[in-house]
């Protein structure tokens, strides 16, 4: 595990030369926010791989209105942008529509967004306690260092036409580090079938057969065969002979 460190003026800058020439080095900048009235949330995101030479991220903003993603209020992931070689993190306009500028160095930072008519913002994050080190054994950040802050942020939000003041405490996070997307693991294909009978119905076999996968990925697929024909009788009904 990386070694126990306390946040500094230097962690608010990119640490490419730190991270040397990794493939997998990663740098990220999470900043959230809230209206409790409004029942609404959001969070700004960027992820950026400097040797791979790309930033992934964007922002999000929903209420209690949908819980699906695409049926939010916002949502805009980029994943594979063009990393701009000539900004530094301290002061920053990205093509994801994020932009960060430290006001006063490992506390204060202006935050904005842009996106024409859908999203504009204009927010300040103003830290109520210094940085956090969270790099612990067992972290799910392995082996980057990551810090969480909690503040006070305060601006506004124009969201499709309606302006939505934002004064609320949340968090905002920084991580620097190795951080692979992939998992060393095989490919195990499997086929599966499945029936149920039941006793108040017909006997009537409902299978499901489907080949589930492992892939070098880590992920789970599942490739299902053509939909069967299938009837039953309604209910109730009498068990058949």
């Amino acid at each position: 595990m990386p070694e126990q460190r306390g946040f500094t003026d230097r962690d608010d800058h990119f640490h490419f030369e730190e991270m040397g020439g990794d493939w997998w080095a990663t740098e990220t900048a999470w900043f959230s926010f809230h209206h409790p009235q409004r029942r609404l949330g959001g969070w700004f995101y960027t992820m950026v791989r400097p040797n791979i030479g790309t930033v992934a991220g964007g922002a999000w903003v929903w209420d209690d209105s949908a819980h699906l993603p695409w049926e939010v209020l916002y949502s805009a992931n980029y994943t594979a942008l063009q990393l701009p070689r000539d900004q530094d993190l301290n002061d920053i306009t990205l093509p994801t529509g994020v932009s960060i500028r430290v006001i006063e160095p490992c506390t204060s930072y202006a935050l904005g967004y842009a996106d024409g008519e859908r999203l504009q913002a204009s927010l300040r994050f103003d830290g109520v306690m210094p940085p956090e080190s969270l790099t612990s054994t067992g972290s799910t950040f392995g082996h980057a260092q990551h810090f969480d802050q909690i503040g006070h942020v305060t601006g506004e939000l124009v969201l499709h036409g309606e302006t939505i003041a934002i004064d609320c405490l949340a968090v905002r996070d920084r991580t620097w580090g190795r951080r692979p997307s992939h998992r060393e693991r095989p490919a195990l294909p499997r086929v599966m079938l499945a029936w149920s009978p039941l006793e108040t119905w017909p006997t009537v076999a409902r299978q499901s057969r489907c080949t589930l996968r492992i892939s070098p990925l880590g992920r789970r697929t599942c490739a299902h065969s053509p939909s069967f024909a299938m009837s039953c009788a309604e209910t109730p009904a009498e068990r058949t002979s």
